[in-house]
């Protein structure tokens, strides 16, 4: 089952990433939010950086979204009334492991050639966000090839070869965790709304303890909480047909949970994650997809021409764009300015993902669902080949 709408949105969420990361190669951007000091408030940088203004290219925000996604989107084949058999699991394990790791292998690739040709060093008076990428080293790209212990200082993700590698550790725990999942979608469908309670709970436990696994992966329990009560969700979409007003309010409150911890930024820096504002910007992002799945308005703009092309191109564009924004800024120098860089580095990164979707990650897609498809047919004739011999 493929819900256009939520292609979009993924899309969006991909854009974000990027124009995030091109302006925080800016030192004045990452200060605004990071460094506590004074900026001028009601100029440029201070309304780029606070809300609602920041939501367009807040990545750490736009993970969420990614995560609660895929916890509704894998587990939908699996929530279906009829049961699932054996076969099929087994085909969804070699299915779901190429999908995820051939275009991660491909852009660790793409990322070490860059550093390679650009050479990773600080310049003075350049972003702090650009020192934490440096030349790539033999341990770090095993480190990132295998995924499982991704590159992450517990709450914020520390940056390297290829930064955004660290959110696709927790999306292989979730895949090779999916039974689990199932299993909480299918148990009490009705009862979605405490089982999201429930995780959130784990979340904050997860901010209070400094445990990113407790802090992340309950937010693929979200989306999975969804997938579990989907029939109901339609049902809401009728009931919000005709009542346009609510709508608005509700994605009004999405933003606002979504932005919890971005909203103390009208008086200062950004703080450190808290469990409190994790937990609000976890909802927001559970709301935010429910919206578009609900709310004509918001499902609209996500089907729209640029949103479907972005959702198309979207992991592709968010595995490839980071080294190149690294590698413009470098070659750039010094006393560039950020808008020059930005002009240059998202184009790039735009184009770049285009391509790496037609040579790299629709090509392993295609290879994904074949060896899926050979393996459970080959586990079902098995199964039928046992079954008459006894």
């Amino acid at each position: 089952m493929r819900l256009r709408s939520l292609d979009g949105l993924r899309g969006f969420a991909a854009l974000a990433v990027v124009l995030g990361h091109a302006l925080l190669s800016s030192p004045v951007f990452f200060g605004a939010l990071y460094v506590p000091t004074d900026i001028h408030r009601f100029s440029l940088d201070w309304w780029l950086t606070r809300p609602p203004v920041n939501l367009l290219w807040s990545g750490s925000l736009a993970v969420l979204i990614f995560f609660v996604l895929s916890g509704l989107v894998v587990l939908l084949p699996f929530v279906r009334p009829e049961a699932v058999s054996g076969a099929q699991w087994a085909g969804y394990y070699p299915r779901r492991l190429i999908r995820l790791y051939v275009p991660v292998w491909a852009a660790v690739g793409v990322a070490v050639l860059l550093g390679m040709a650009v050479h990773r060093h600080p310049i003075e008076g350049l972003s702090p966000w650009l020192v934490i990428h440096h030349d790539p080293q033999q341990a770090q790209v095993v480190r990132d090839l295998t995924l499982l212990h991704g590159a992450d200082d517990s709450i914020r993700p520390f940056a390297e070869i290829n930064g955004p590698l660290w959110t696709l550790k927790w999306e292989l725990w979730f895949s090779l965790l999916l039974p689990i999942y199932v299993a909480l979608a299918r148990i009490g469908r009705r009862g979605s709304l405490i089982k999201v309670a429930i995780m959130l709970d784990l979340i904050a436990i997860g901010a209070h303890t400094n445990r990113p696994w407790l802090l992340y992966l309950p937010v693929f329990g979200i989306g999975a909480a969804m997938a579990g009560d989907l029939d109901r969700i339609t049902r809401l979409a009728d009931w919000l047909r005709d009542r346009r007003a609510v709508a608005l309010m509700l994605f009004v409150v999405a933003l606002a949970l979504l932005d919890t911890n971005a909203l103390r930024l009208l008086h200062g820096p950004v703080p450190v994650v808290s469990a409190p504002s994790q937990v609000g910007a976890s909802l927001g992002a559970g709301l935010v997809v429910l919206l578009v799945l609900v709310a004509a308005p918001v499902r609209k703009a996500c089907d729209s021409r640029v949103a479907q092309w972005l959702g198309k191109v979207s992991f592709s564009l968010y595995l490839v764009h980071e080294p190149i924004v690294v590698s413009v800024v470098l070659l750039l120098g010094k006393g560039t300015s950020i808008f020059v860089a930005f002009a240059i580095s998202v184009p790039l990164s735009l184009l770049a993902g285009w391509l790496f979707h037609v040579v790299a990650e629709g090509p392993a897609h295609d290879l994904s669902r074949r060896v899926g498809d050979a393996v459970t047919r080959n586990v079902s004739q098995r199964r039928v080949v046992t079954s008459h011999l006894t």
